[in-house]
């Protein structure tokens, strides 16, 4: 990825796998809007943002050599789908 910086070649090659990896965030995400499981949202960023967070996971976890804190961290995920404005307050998450 450092790379795509210096190299068209490999800047379009990464573009393309991360539109590939979107696509079925985006379409696991338009699915539960539509199925009223999480409330309408910008289904391209959040997608992108899922994908944000889970390389940023990998990297960590790589980085401490600690697989575990990817495990951890993972589940995490589906919180970038709700918008803080519609999140339910900590305690109420405890009940």
């Amino acid at each position: 990825m450092e790379l795509s910086t210096q190299d068209e070649t490999i800047r379009a090659r990464l573009v393309t796998i991360f539109a590939l990896l979107r696509a079925p965030f985006e379409e696991n995400l338009r699915a539960a809007i539509d199925a009223g499981e999480i409330p309408e949202i910008d289904v391209q960023e959040t997608a992108e943002a899922m994908i944000a967070y889970m390389e940023g996971c990998m990297l960590m976890a790589n980085t401490r050599n600690d697989p575990e804190l990817f495990r951890t961290l993972a589940p995490r995920l589906t919180r970038l789908c709700v918008p803080p404005s519609l999140a339910k307050p900590a305690a109420a998450n405890l009940a």
